[in-house]
């Protein structure tokens, strides 16, 4: 590689293999020992192997020339029948042979391919050695399918090409040996690597087992040692609390012992003698107690500072017991921090195939949505197609605009009149717009949504106040939320919504509000002044019923 500037990372992998041992895995090799160093030797028997068997020549392969010629033949009919091709490769054969003057052993079909059909053979020497060449067949077979004239197996040939391959250079065949070399070598580290690794985990697994059983020994016996000690304290001050409960009675003794004899003494003596030997005796008996008390205060004294020993003693254990424990943990911490980090790397080998899937499906849900999107907007088109469409059938349900109301018409669409043409003019309208509606109702709805609309429709004409107009009005938009028909109910009754005062009874008074339908004369009463009364109506049919509005 010296006439390359900078090499790939696959030549300087093979340079160092070839190149003798890497300097991170001479110290493994040392501690693996004799193994490692015969694996090293064999390695460096092949890299010298290698080197030397470049520098011989390549074995002499048979000599054949391999081709592809292109025949005019249907190559379905040729391959698709197992029959078919074998009658075809055979009638091949025999025409090449007959055209090339040489035996048909000396003829093999690789395979066919389509375009036309394309027939793989190799032309071979002959067994014998006597014969043509192949490449003097071959060239003689380029000259006859040059002209133009030859036909092979039913097939004018069109096409000769010569794809014999290369035979390997000796530079290649060095290389080979070398790549070979290498990879043997390779293989064997990592076989030793593996072994290595191995050992070295049975071995931390060992020492750490061993350690754990030495240190749970030692606290058991710490553990006994300090109950041992706690024992003989505990036995020394219930001694120490023996004797001094026997000084303390002997002493009790000999003071009653005394007193008896100061009494006898003291009857028998003059009160002035045994005055003195009283003062003298209390004094030696003072003497006594003292002696006794610091005794006493000796042995507690002696006691205490025994507990304090033992405590101190016992401190001083669980110190140690604390060390080791800290000892082990820190030692279990280290080990499972290499644990985790060999799963954390082996984690991380799965987190960047999981990425690779996670994108892919992030990509498939974008892909989704936009579709979903657009989807709707289509949906959406055809929804709002839809509503423009029931608008306009809505739109031809009015009646025509001589018969719509005056304020309705466009300009210039009616000549001026007096006031009571009209207004007779509006009211003929408005109860034919009524008519209308009553038409529409009876034909396109149920029959309980067409008395409903027909309900509130004439319950708003006769409002009597504009606010009467205003309830009412919510409470048809109201009763027909969410129904079918309910924009075609809206836009056929929005003349009158827009203008209340020109529809309803409390812009003006009105003549008639429709067949069977009279204004009432009553006063307003207490309640909801758009609740009406039904009676029924004079000068009709008696089936009818009038709307008198409270």
């Amino acid at each position: 590689f010296a006439d390359r500037r900078q090499p790939s990372p696959s030549e300087v992998w093979l340079t160092s293999c070839l190149s003798g041992p890497l300097p991170a895995t001479l110290e493994q090799e040392e501690a693996a020992g004799e193994e490692v160093t015969q694996a090293r030797e064999r390695m460096y028997i092949w890299r010298d192997e290698a080197a030397t068997d470049g520098d011989e020549e390549p074995e002499e392969e048979p000599a054949f020339v391999q081709a592809k010629l292109t025949l005019e033949l249907d190559f379905d009919k040729v391959a698709d029948d197992p029959e078919a091709k074998a009658a075809f490769e055979a009638q091949f054969v025999a025409d090449m042979a007959a055209t090339l003057g040489c035996d048909p052993s000396q003829l093999d079909i690789g395979g066919l391919e389509a375009g036309s059909v394309i027939v793989d053979f190799k032309i071979a020497a002959p067994a014998d050695g006597d014969g043509a060449d192949p490449g003097a067949l071959f060239s003689a077979l380029e000259e006859k399918v040059s002209s133009g004239d030859l036909c092979i197996a039913g097939g004018a040939a069109k096409g000769l090409v010569d794809v014999t391959p290369t035979p390997p250079s000796t530079d290649d065949l060095a290389a080979q040996k070398m790549r070979e070399a290498a990879r043997r070598r390779y293989t064997e580290y990592a076989r030793l690597n593996a072994d290595l690794a191995e050992e070295r985990a049975a071995a931390r697994e060992a020492q750490h087992a061993h350690e754990v059983a030495t240190t749970v020994a030692q606290l058991e016996l710490d553990a006994a040692s300090a109950d041992e000690d706690r024992r003989r304290a505990d036995e020394r001050r219930q001694e120490a609390r023996r004797l001094a409960e026997e000084l303390y009675a002997e002493q009790l003794a000999q003071a009653a012992a005394h007193k008896e004899a100061m009494a006898k003494e003291y009857t028998q003596d003059t009160e002035d003698a045994a005055s003195q030997r009283f003062w003298q005796r209390a004094q030696e008996n003072l003497q006594q107690q003292q002696r006794a008390r610091t005794v006493l205060q000796e042995q507690v004294e002696l006691g205490r500072r025994e507990q304090l020993a033992i405590k101190a003693s016992n401190a001083a254990a669980e110190k140690e017991v604390s060390a080791r424990e800290q000892a082990l943990q820190a030692a279990e911490a280290a080990r499972l921090d290499q644990l985790e980090v060999e799963a954390t790397t082996a984690r991380r080998t799965v987190e960047q195939s999981a990425r690779v899937e996670i994108w892919n499906q992030l990509q498939a849900d974008k892909q989704r949505r936009q579709a979903e999107a657009e989807a709707a907007a289509v949906a959406e088109r055809a929804r709002a197609a839809a509503a423009a469409a029931r608008t306009r059938d809505a739109s031809a349900l009015a009646p025509p605009t001589k018969r719509i109301p005056v304020q309705l018409r466009g300009k210039g669409t009616h000549r001026p009149a007096d006031d009571a043409q009209t207004t007779t003019e509006r009211n003929a309208a408005r109860d034919e717009w009524s008519r209308e509606i009553d038409r529409w109702a009876n034909s396109n709805l149920e029959i309980r949504s067409a008395s409903a609309l027909i309900y509130l429709k004439e319950k708003f004409l006769g409002a009597s106040s504009e606010h009467s107009a205003q309830l009412i009005e919510a409470q048809l938009r109201n009763d027909f939320e969410g129904h079918g028909k309910a924009e075609q109910v809206v836009q056929i009754m929005a003349p009158a919504f827009l203008d209340k005062s020109k529809f309803c009874m409390f812009g003006q008074s009105r003549s008639s509000l429709g067949a069977g339908l009279v204004p009432s004369v009553r006063p307003p009463a207490h309640g909801d002044p758009g609740r009406p009364s039904r009676r029924p109506a004079s000068g009709s049919n008696a089936s009818k019923v009038e709307f008198a509005w409270a």
